[in-house]
Formats: C-alpha cells, sequence, structure tokens
C-alpha cells in the first residue's frame, strides 16, 4: 500500500510496497509518486484521491448520495 497527499507526494507506506518496489520506507516518503508508477497512472490516483476526499467531505457534511 502507498498513499500520496493531493500533491501526490508519498506520506505513507507498508512493508509489502517496499518489497514490491524495491526501496526502503525512508526512501520513499515524501517522494511524488510518480517515481515509482507510471506517468498517466499516477494521475489518474492523485484525481481519483482529491475525488474521494471531497466525496467525504460532502458526506460528512450531509451533503452526498
Amino acid at each position: 500500500m502507498v498513499v500520496v497527499d493531493q500533491s501526490g507526494e508519498i506520506v505513507l507506506v507498508n512493508v509489502q510496497a517496499e518489497k514490491q518496489f524495491g526501496y526502503r520506507r525512508d526512501e520513499l516518503l515524501g517522494q511524488k509518486v510518480k517515481s515509482i508508477i507510471p506517468e498517466g497512472f499516477a494521475e489518474r490516483l492523485i484525481a481519483d484521491a482529491a475525488r474521494s476526499t471531497v466525496d467525504a467531505l460532502a458526506q460528512a457534511h450531509g451533503h452526498g448520495d
């Protein structure tokens, strides 16, 4: 699992991600997700994360479905 913020910076990495990508956690944290995920795909992940955050906030305030 790799978690990125809305700017595409890696903020959380689990052990499986370290094994999968071949980097230690301290090497990945703070890096742009584009450094480990192909371009194009990374942008979709960031957009999905941003949309999910907006949807979650809307639901929390009673404006979502």
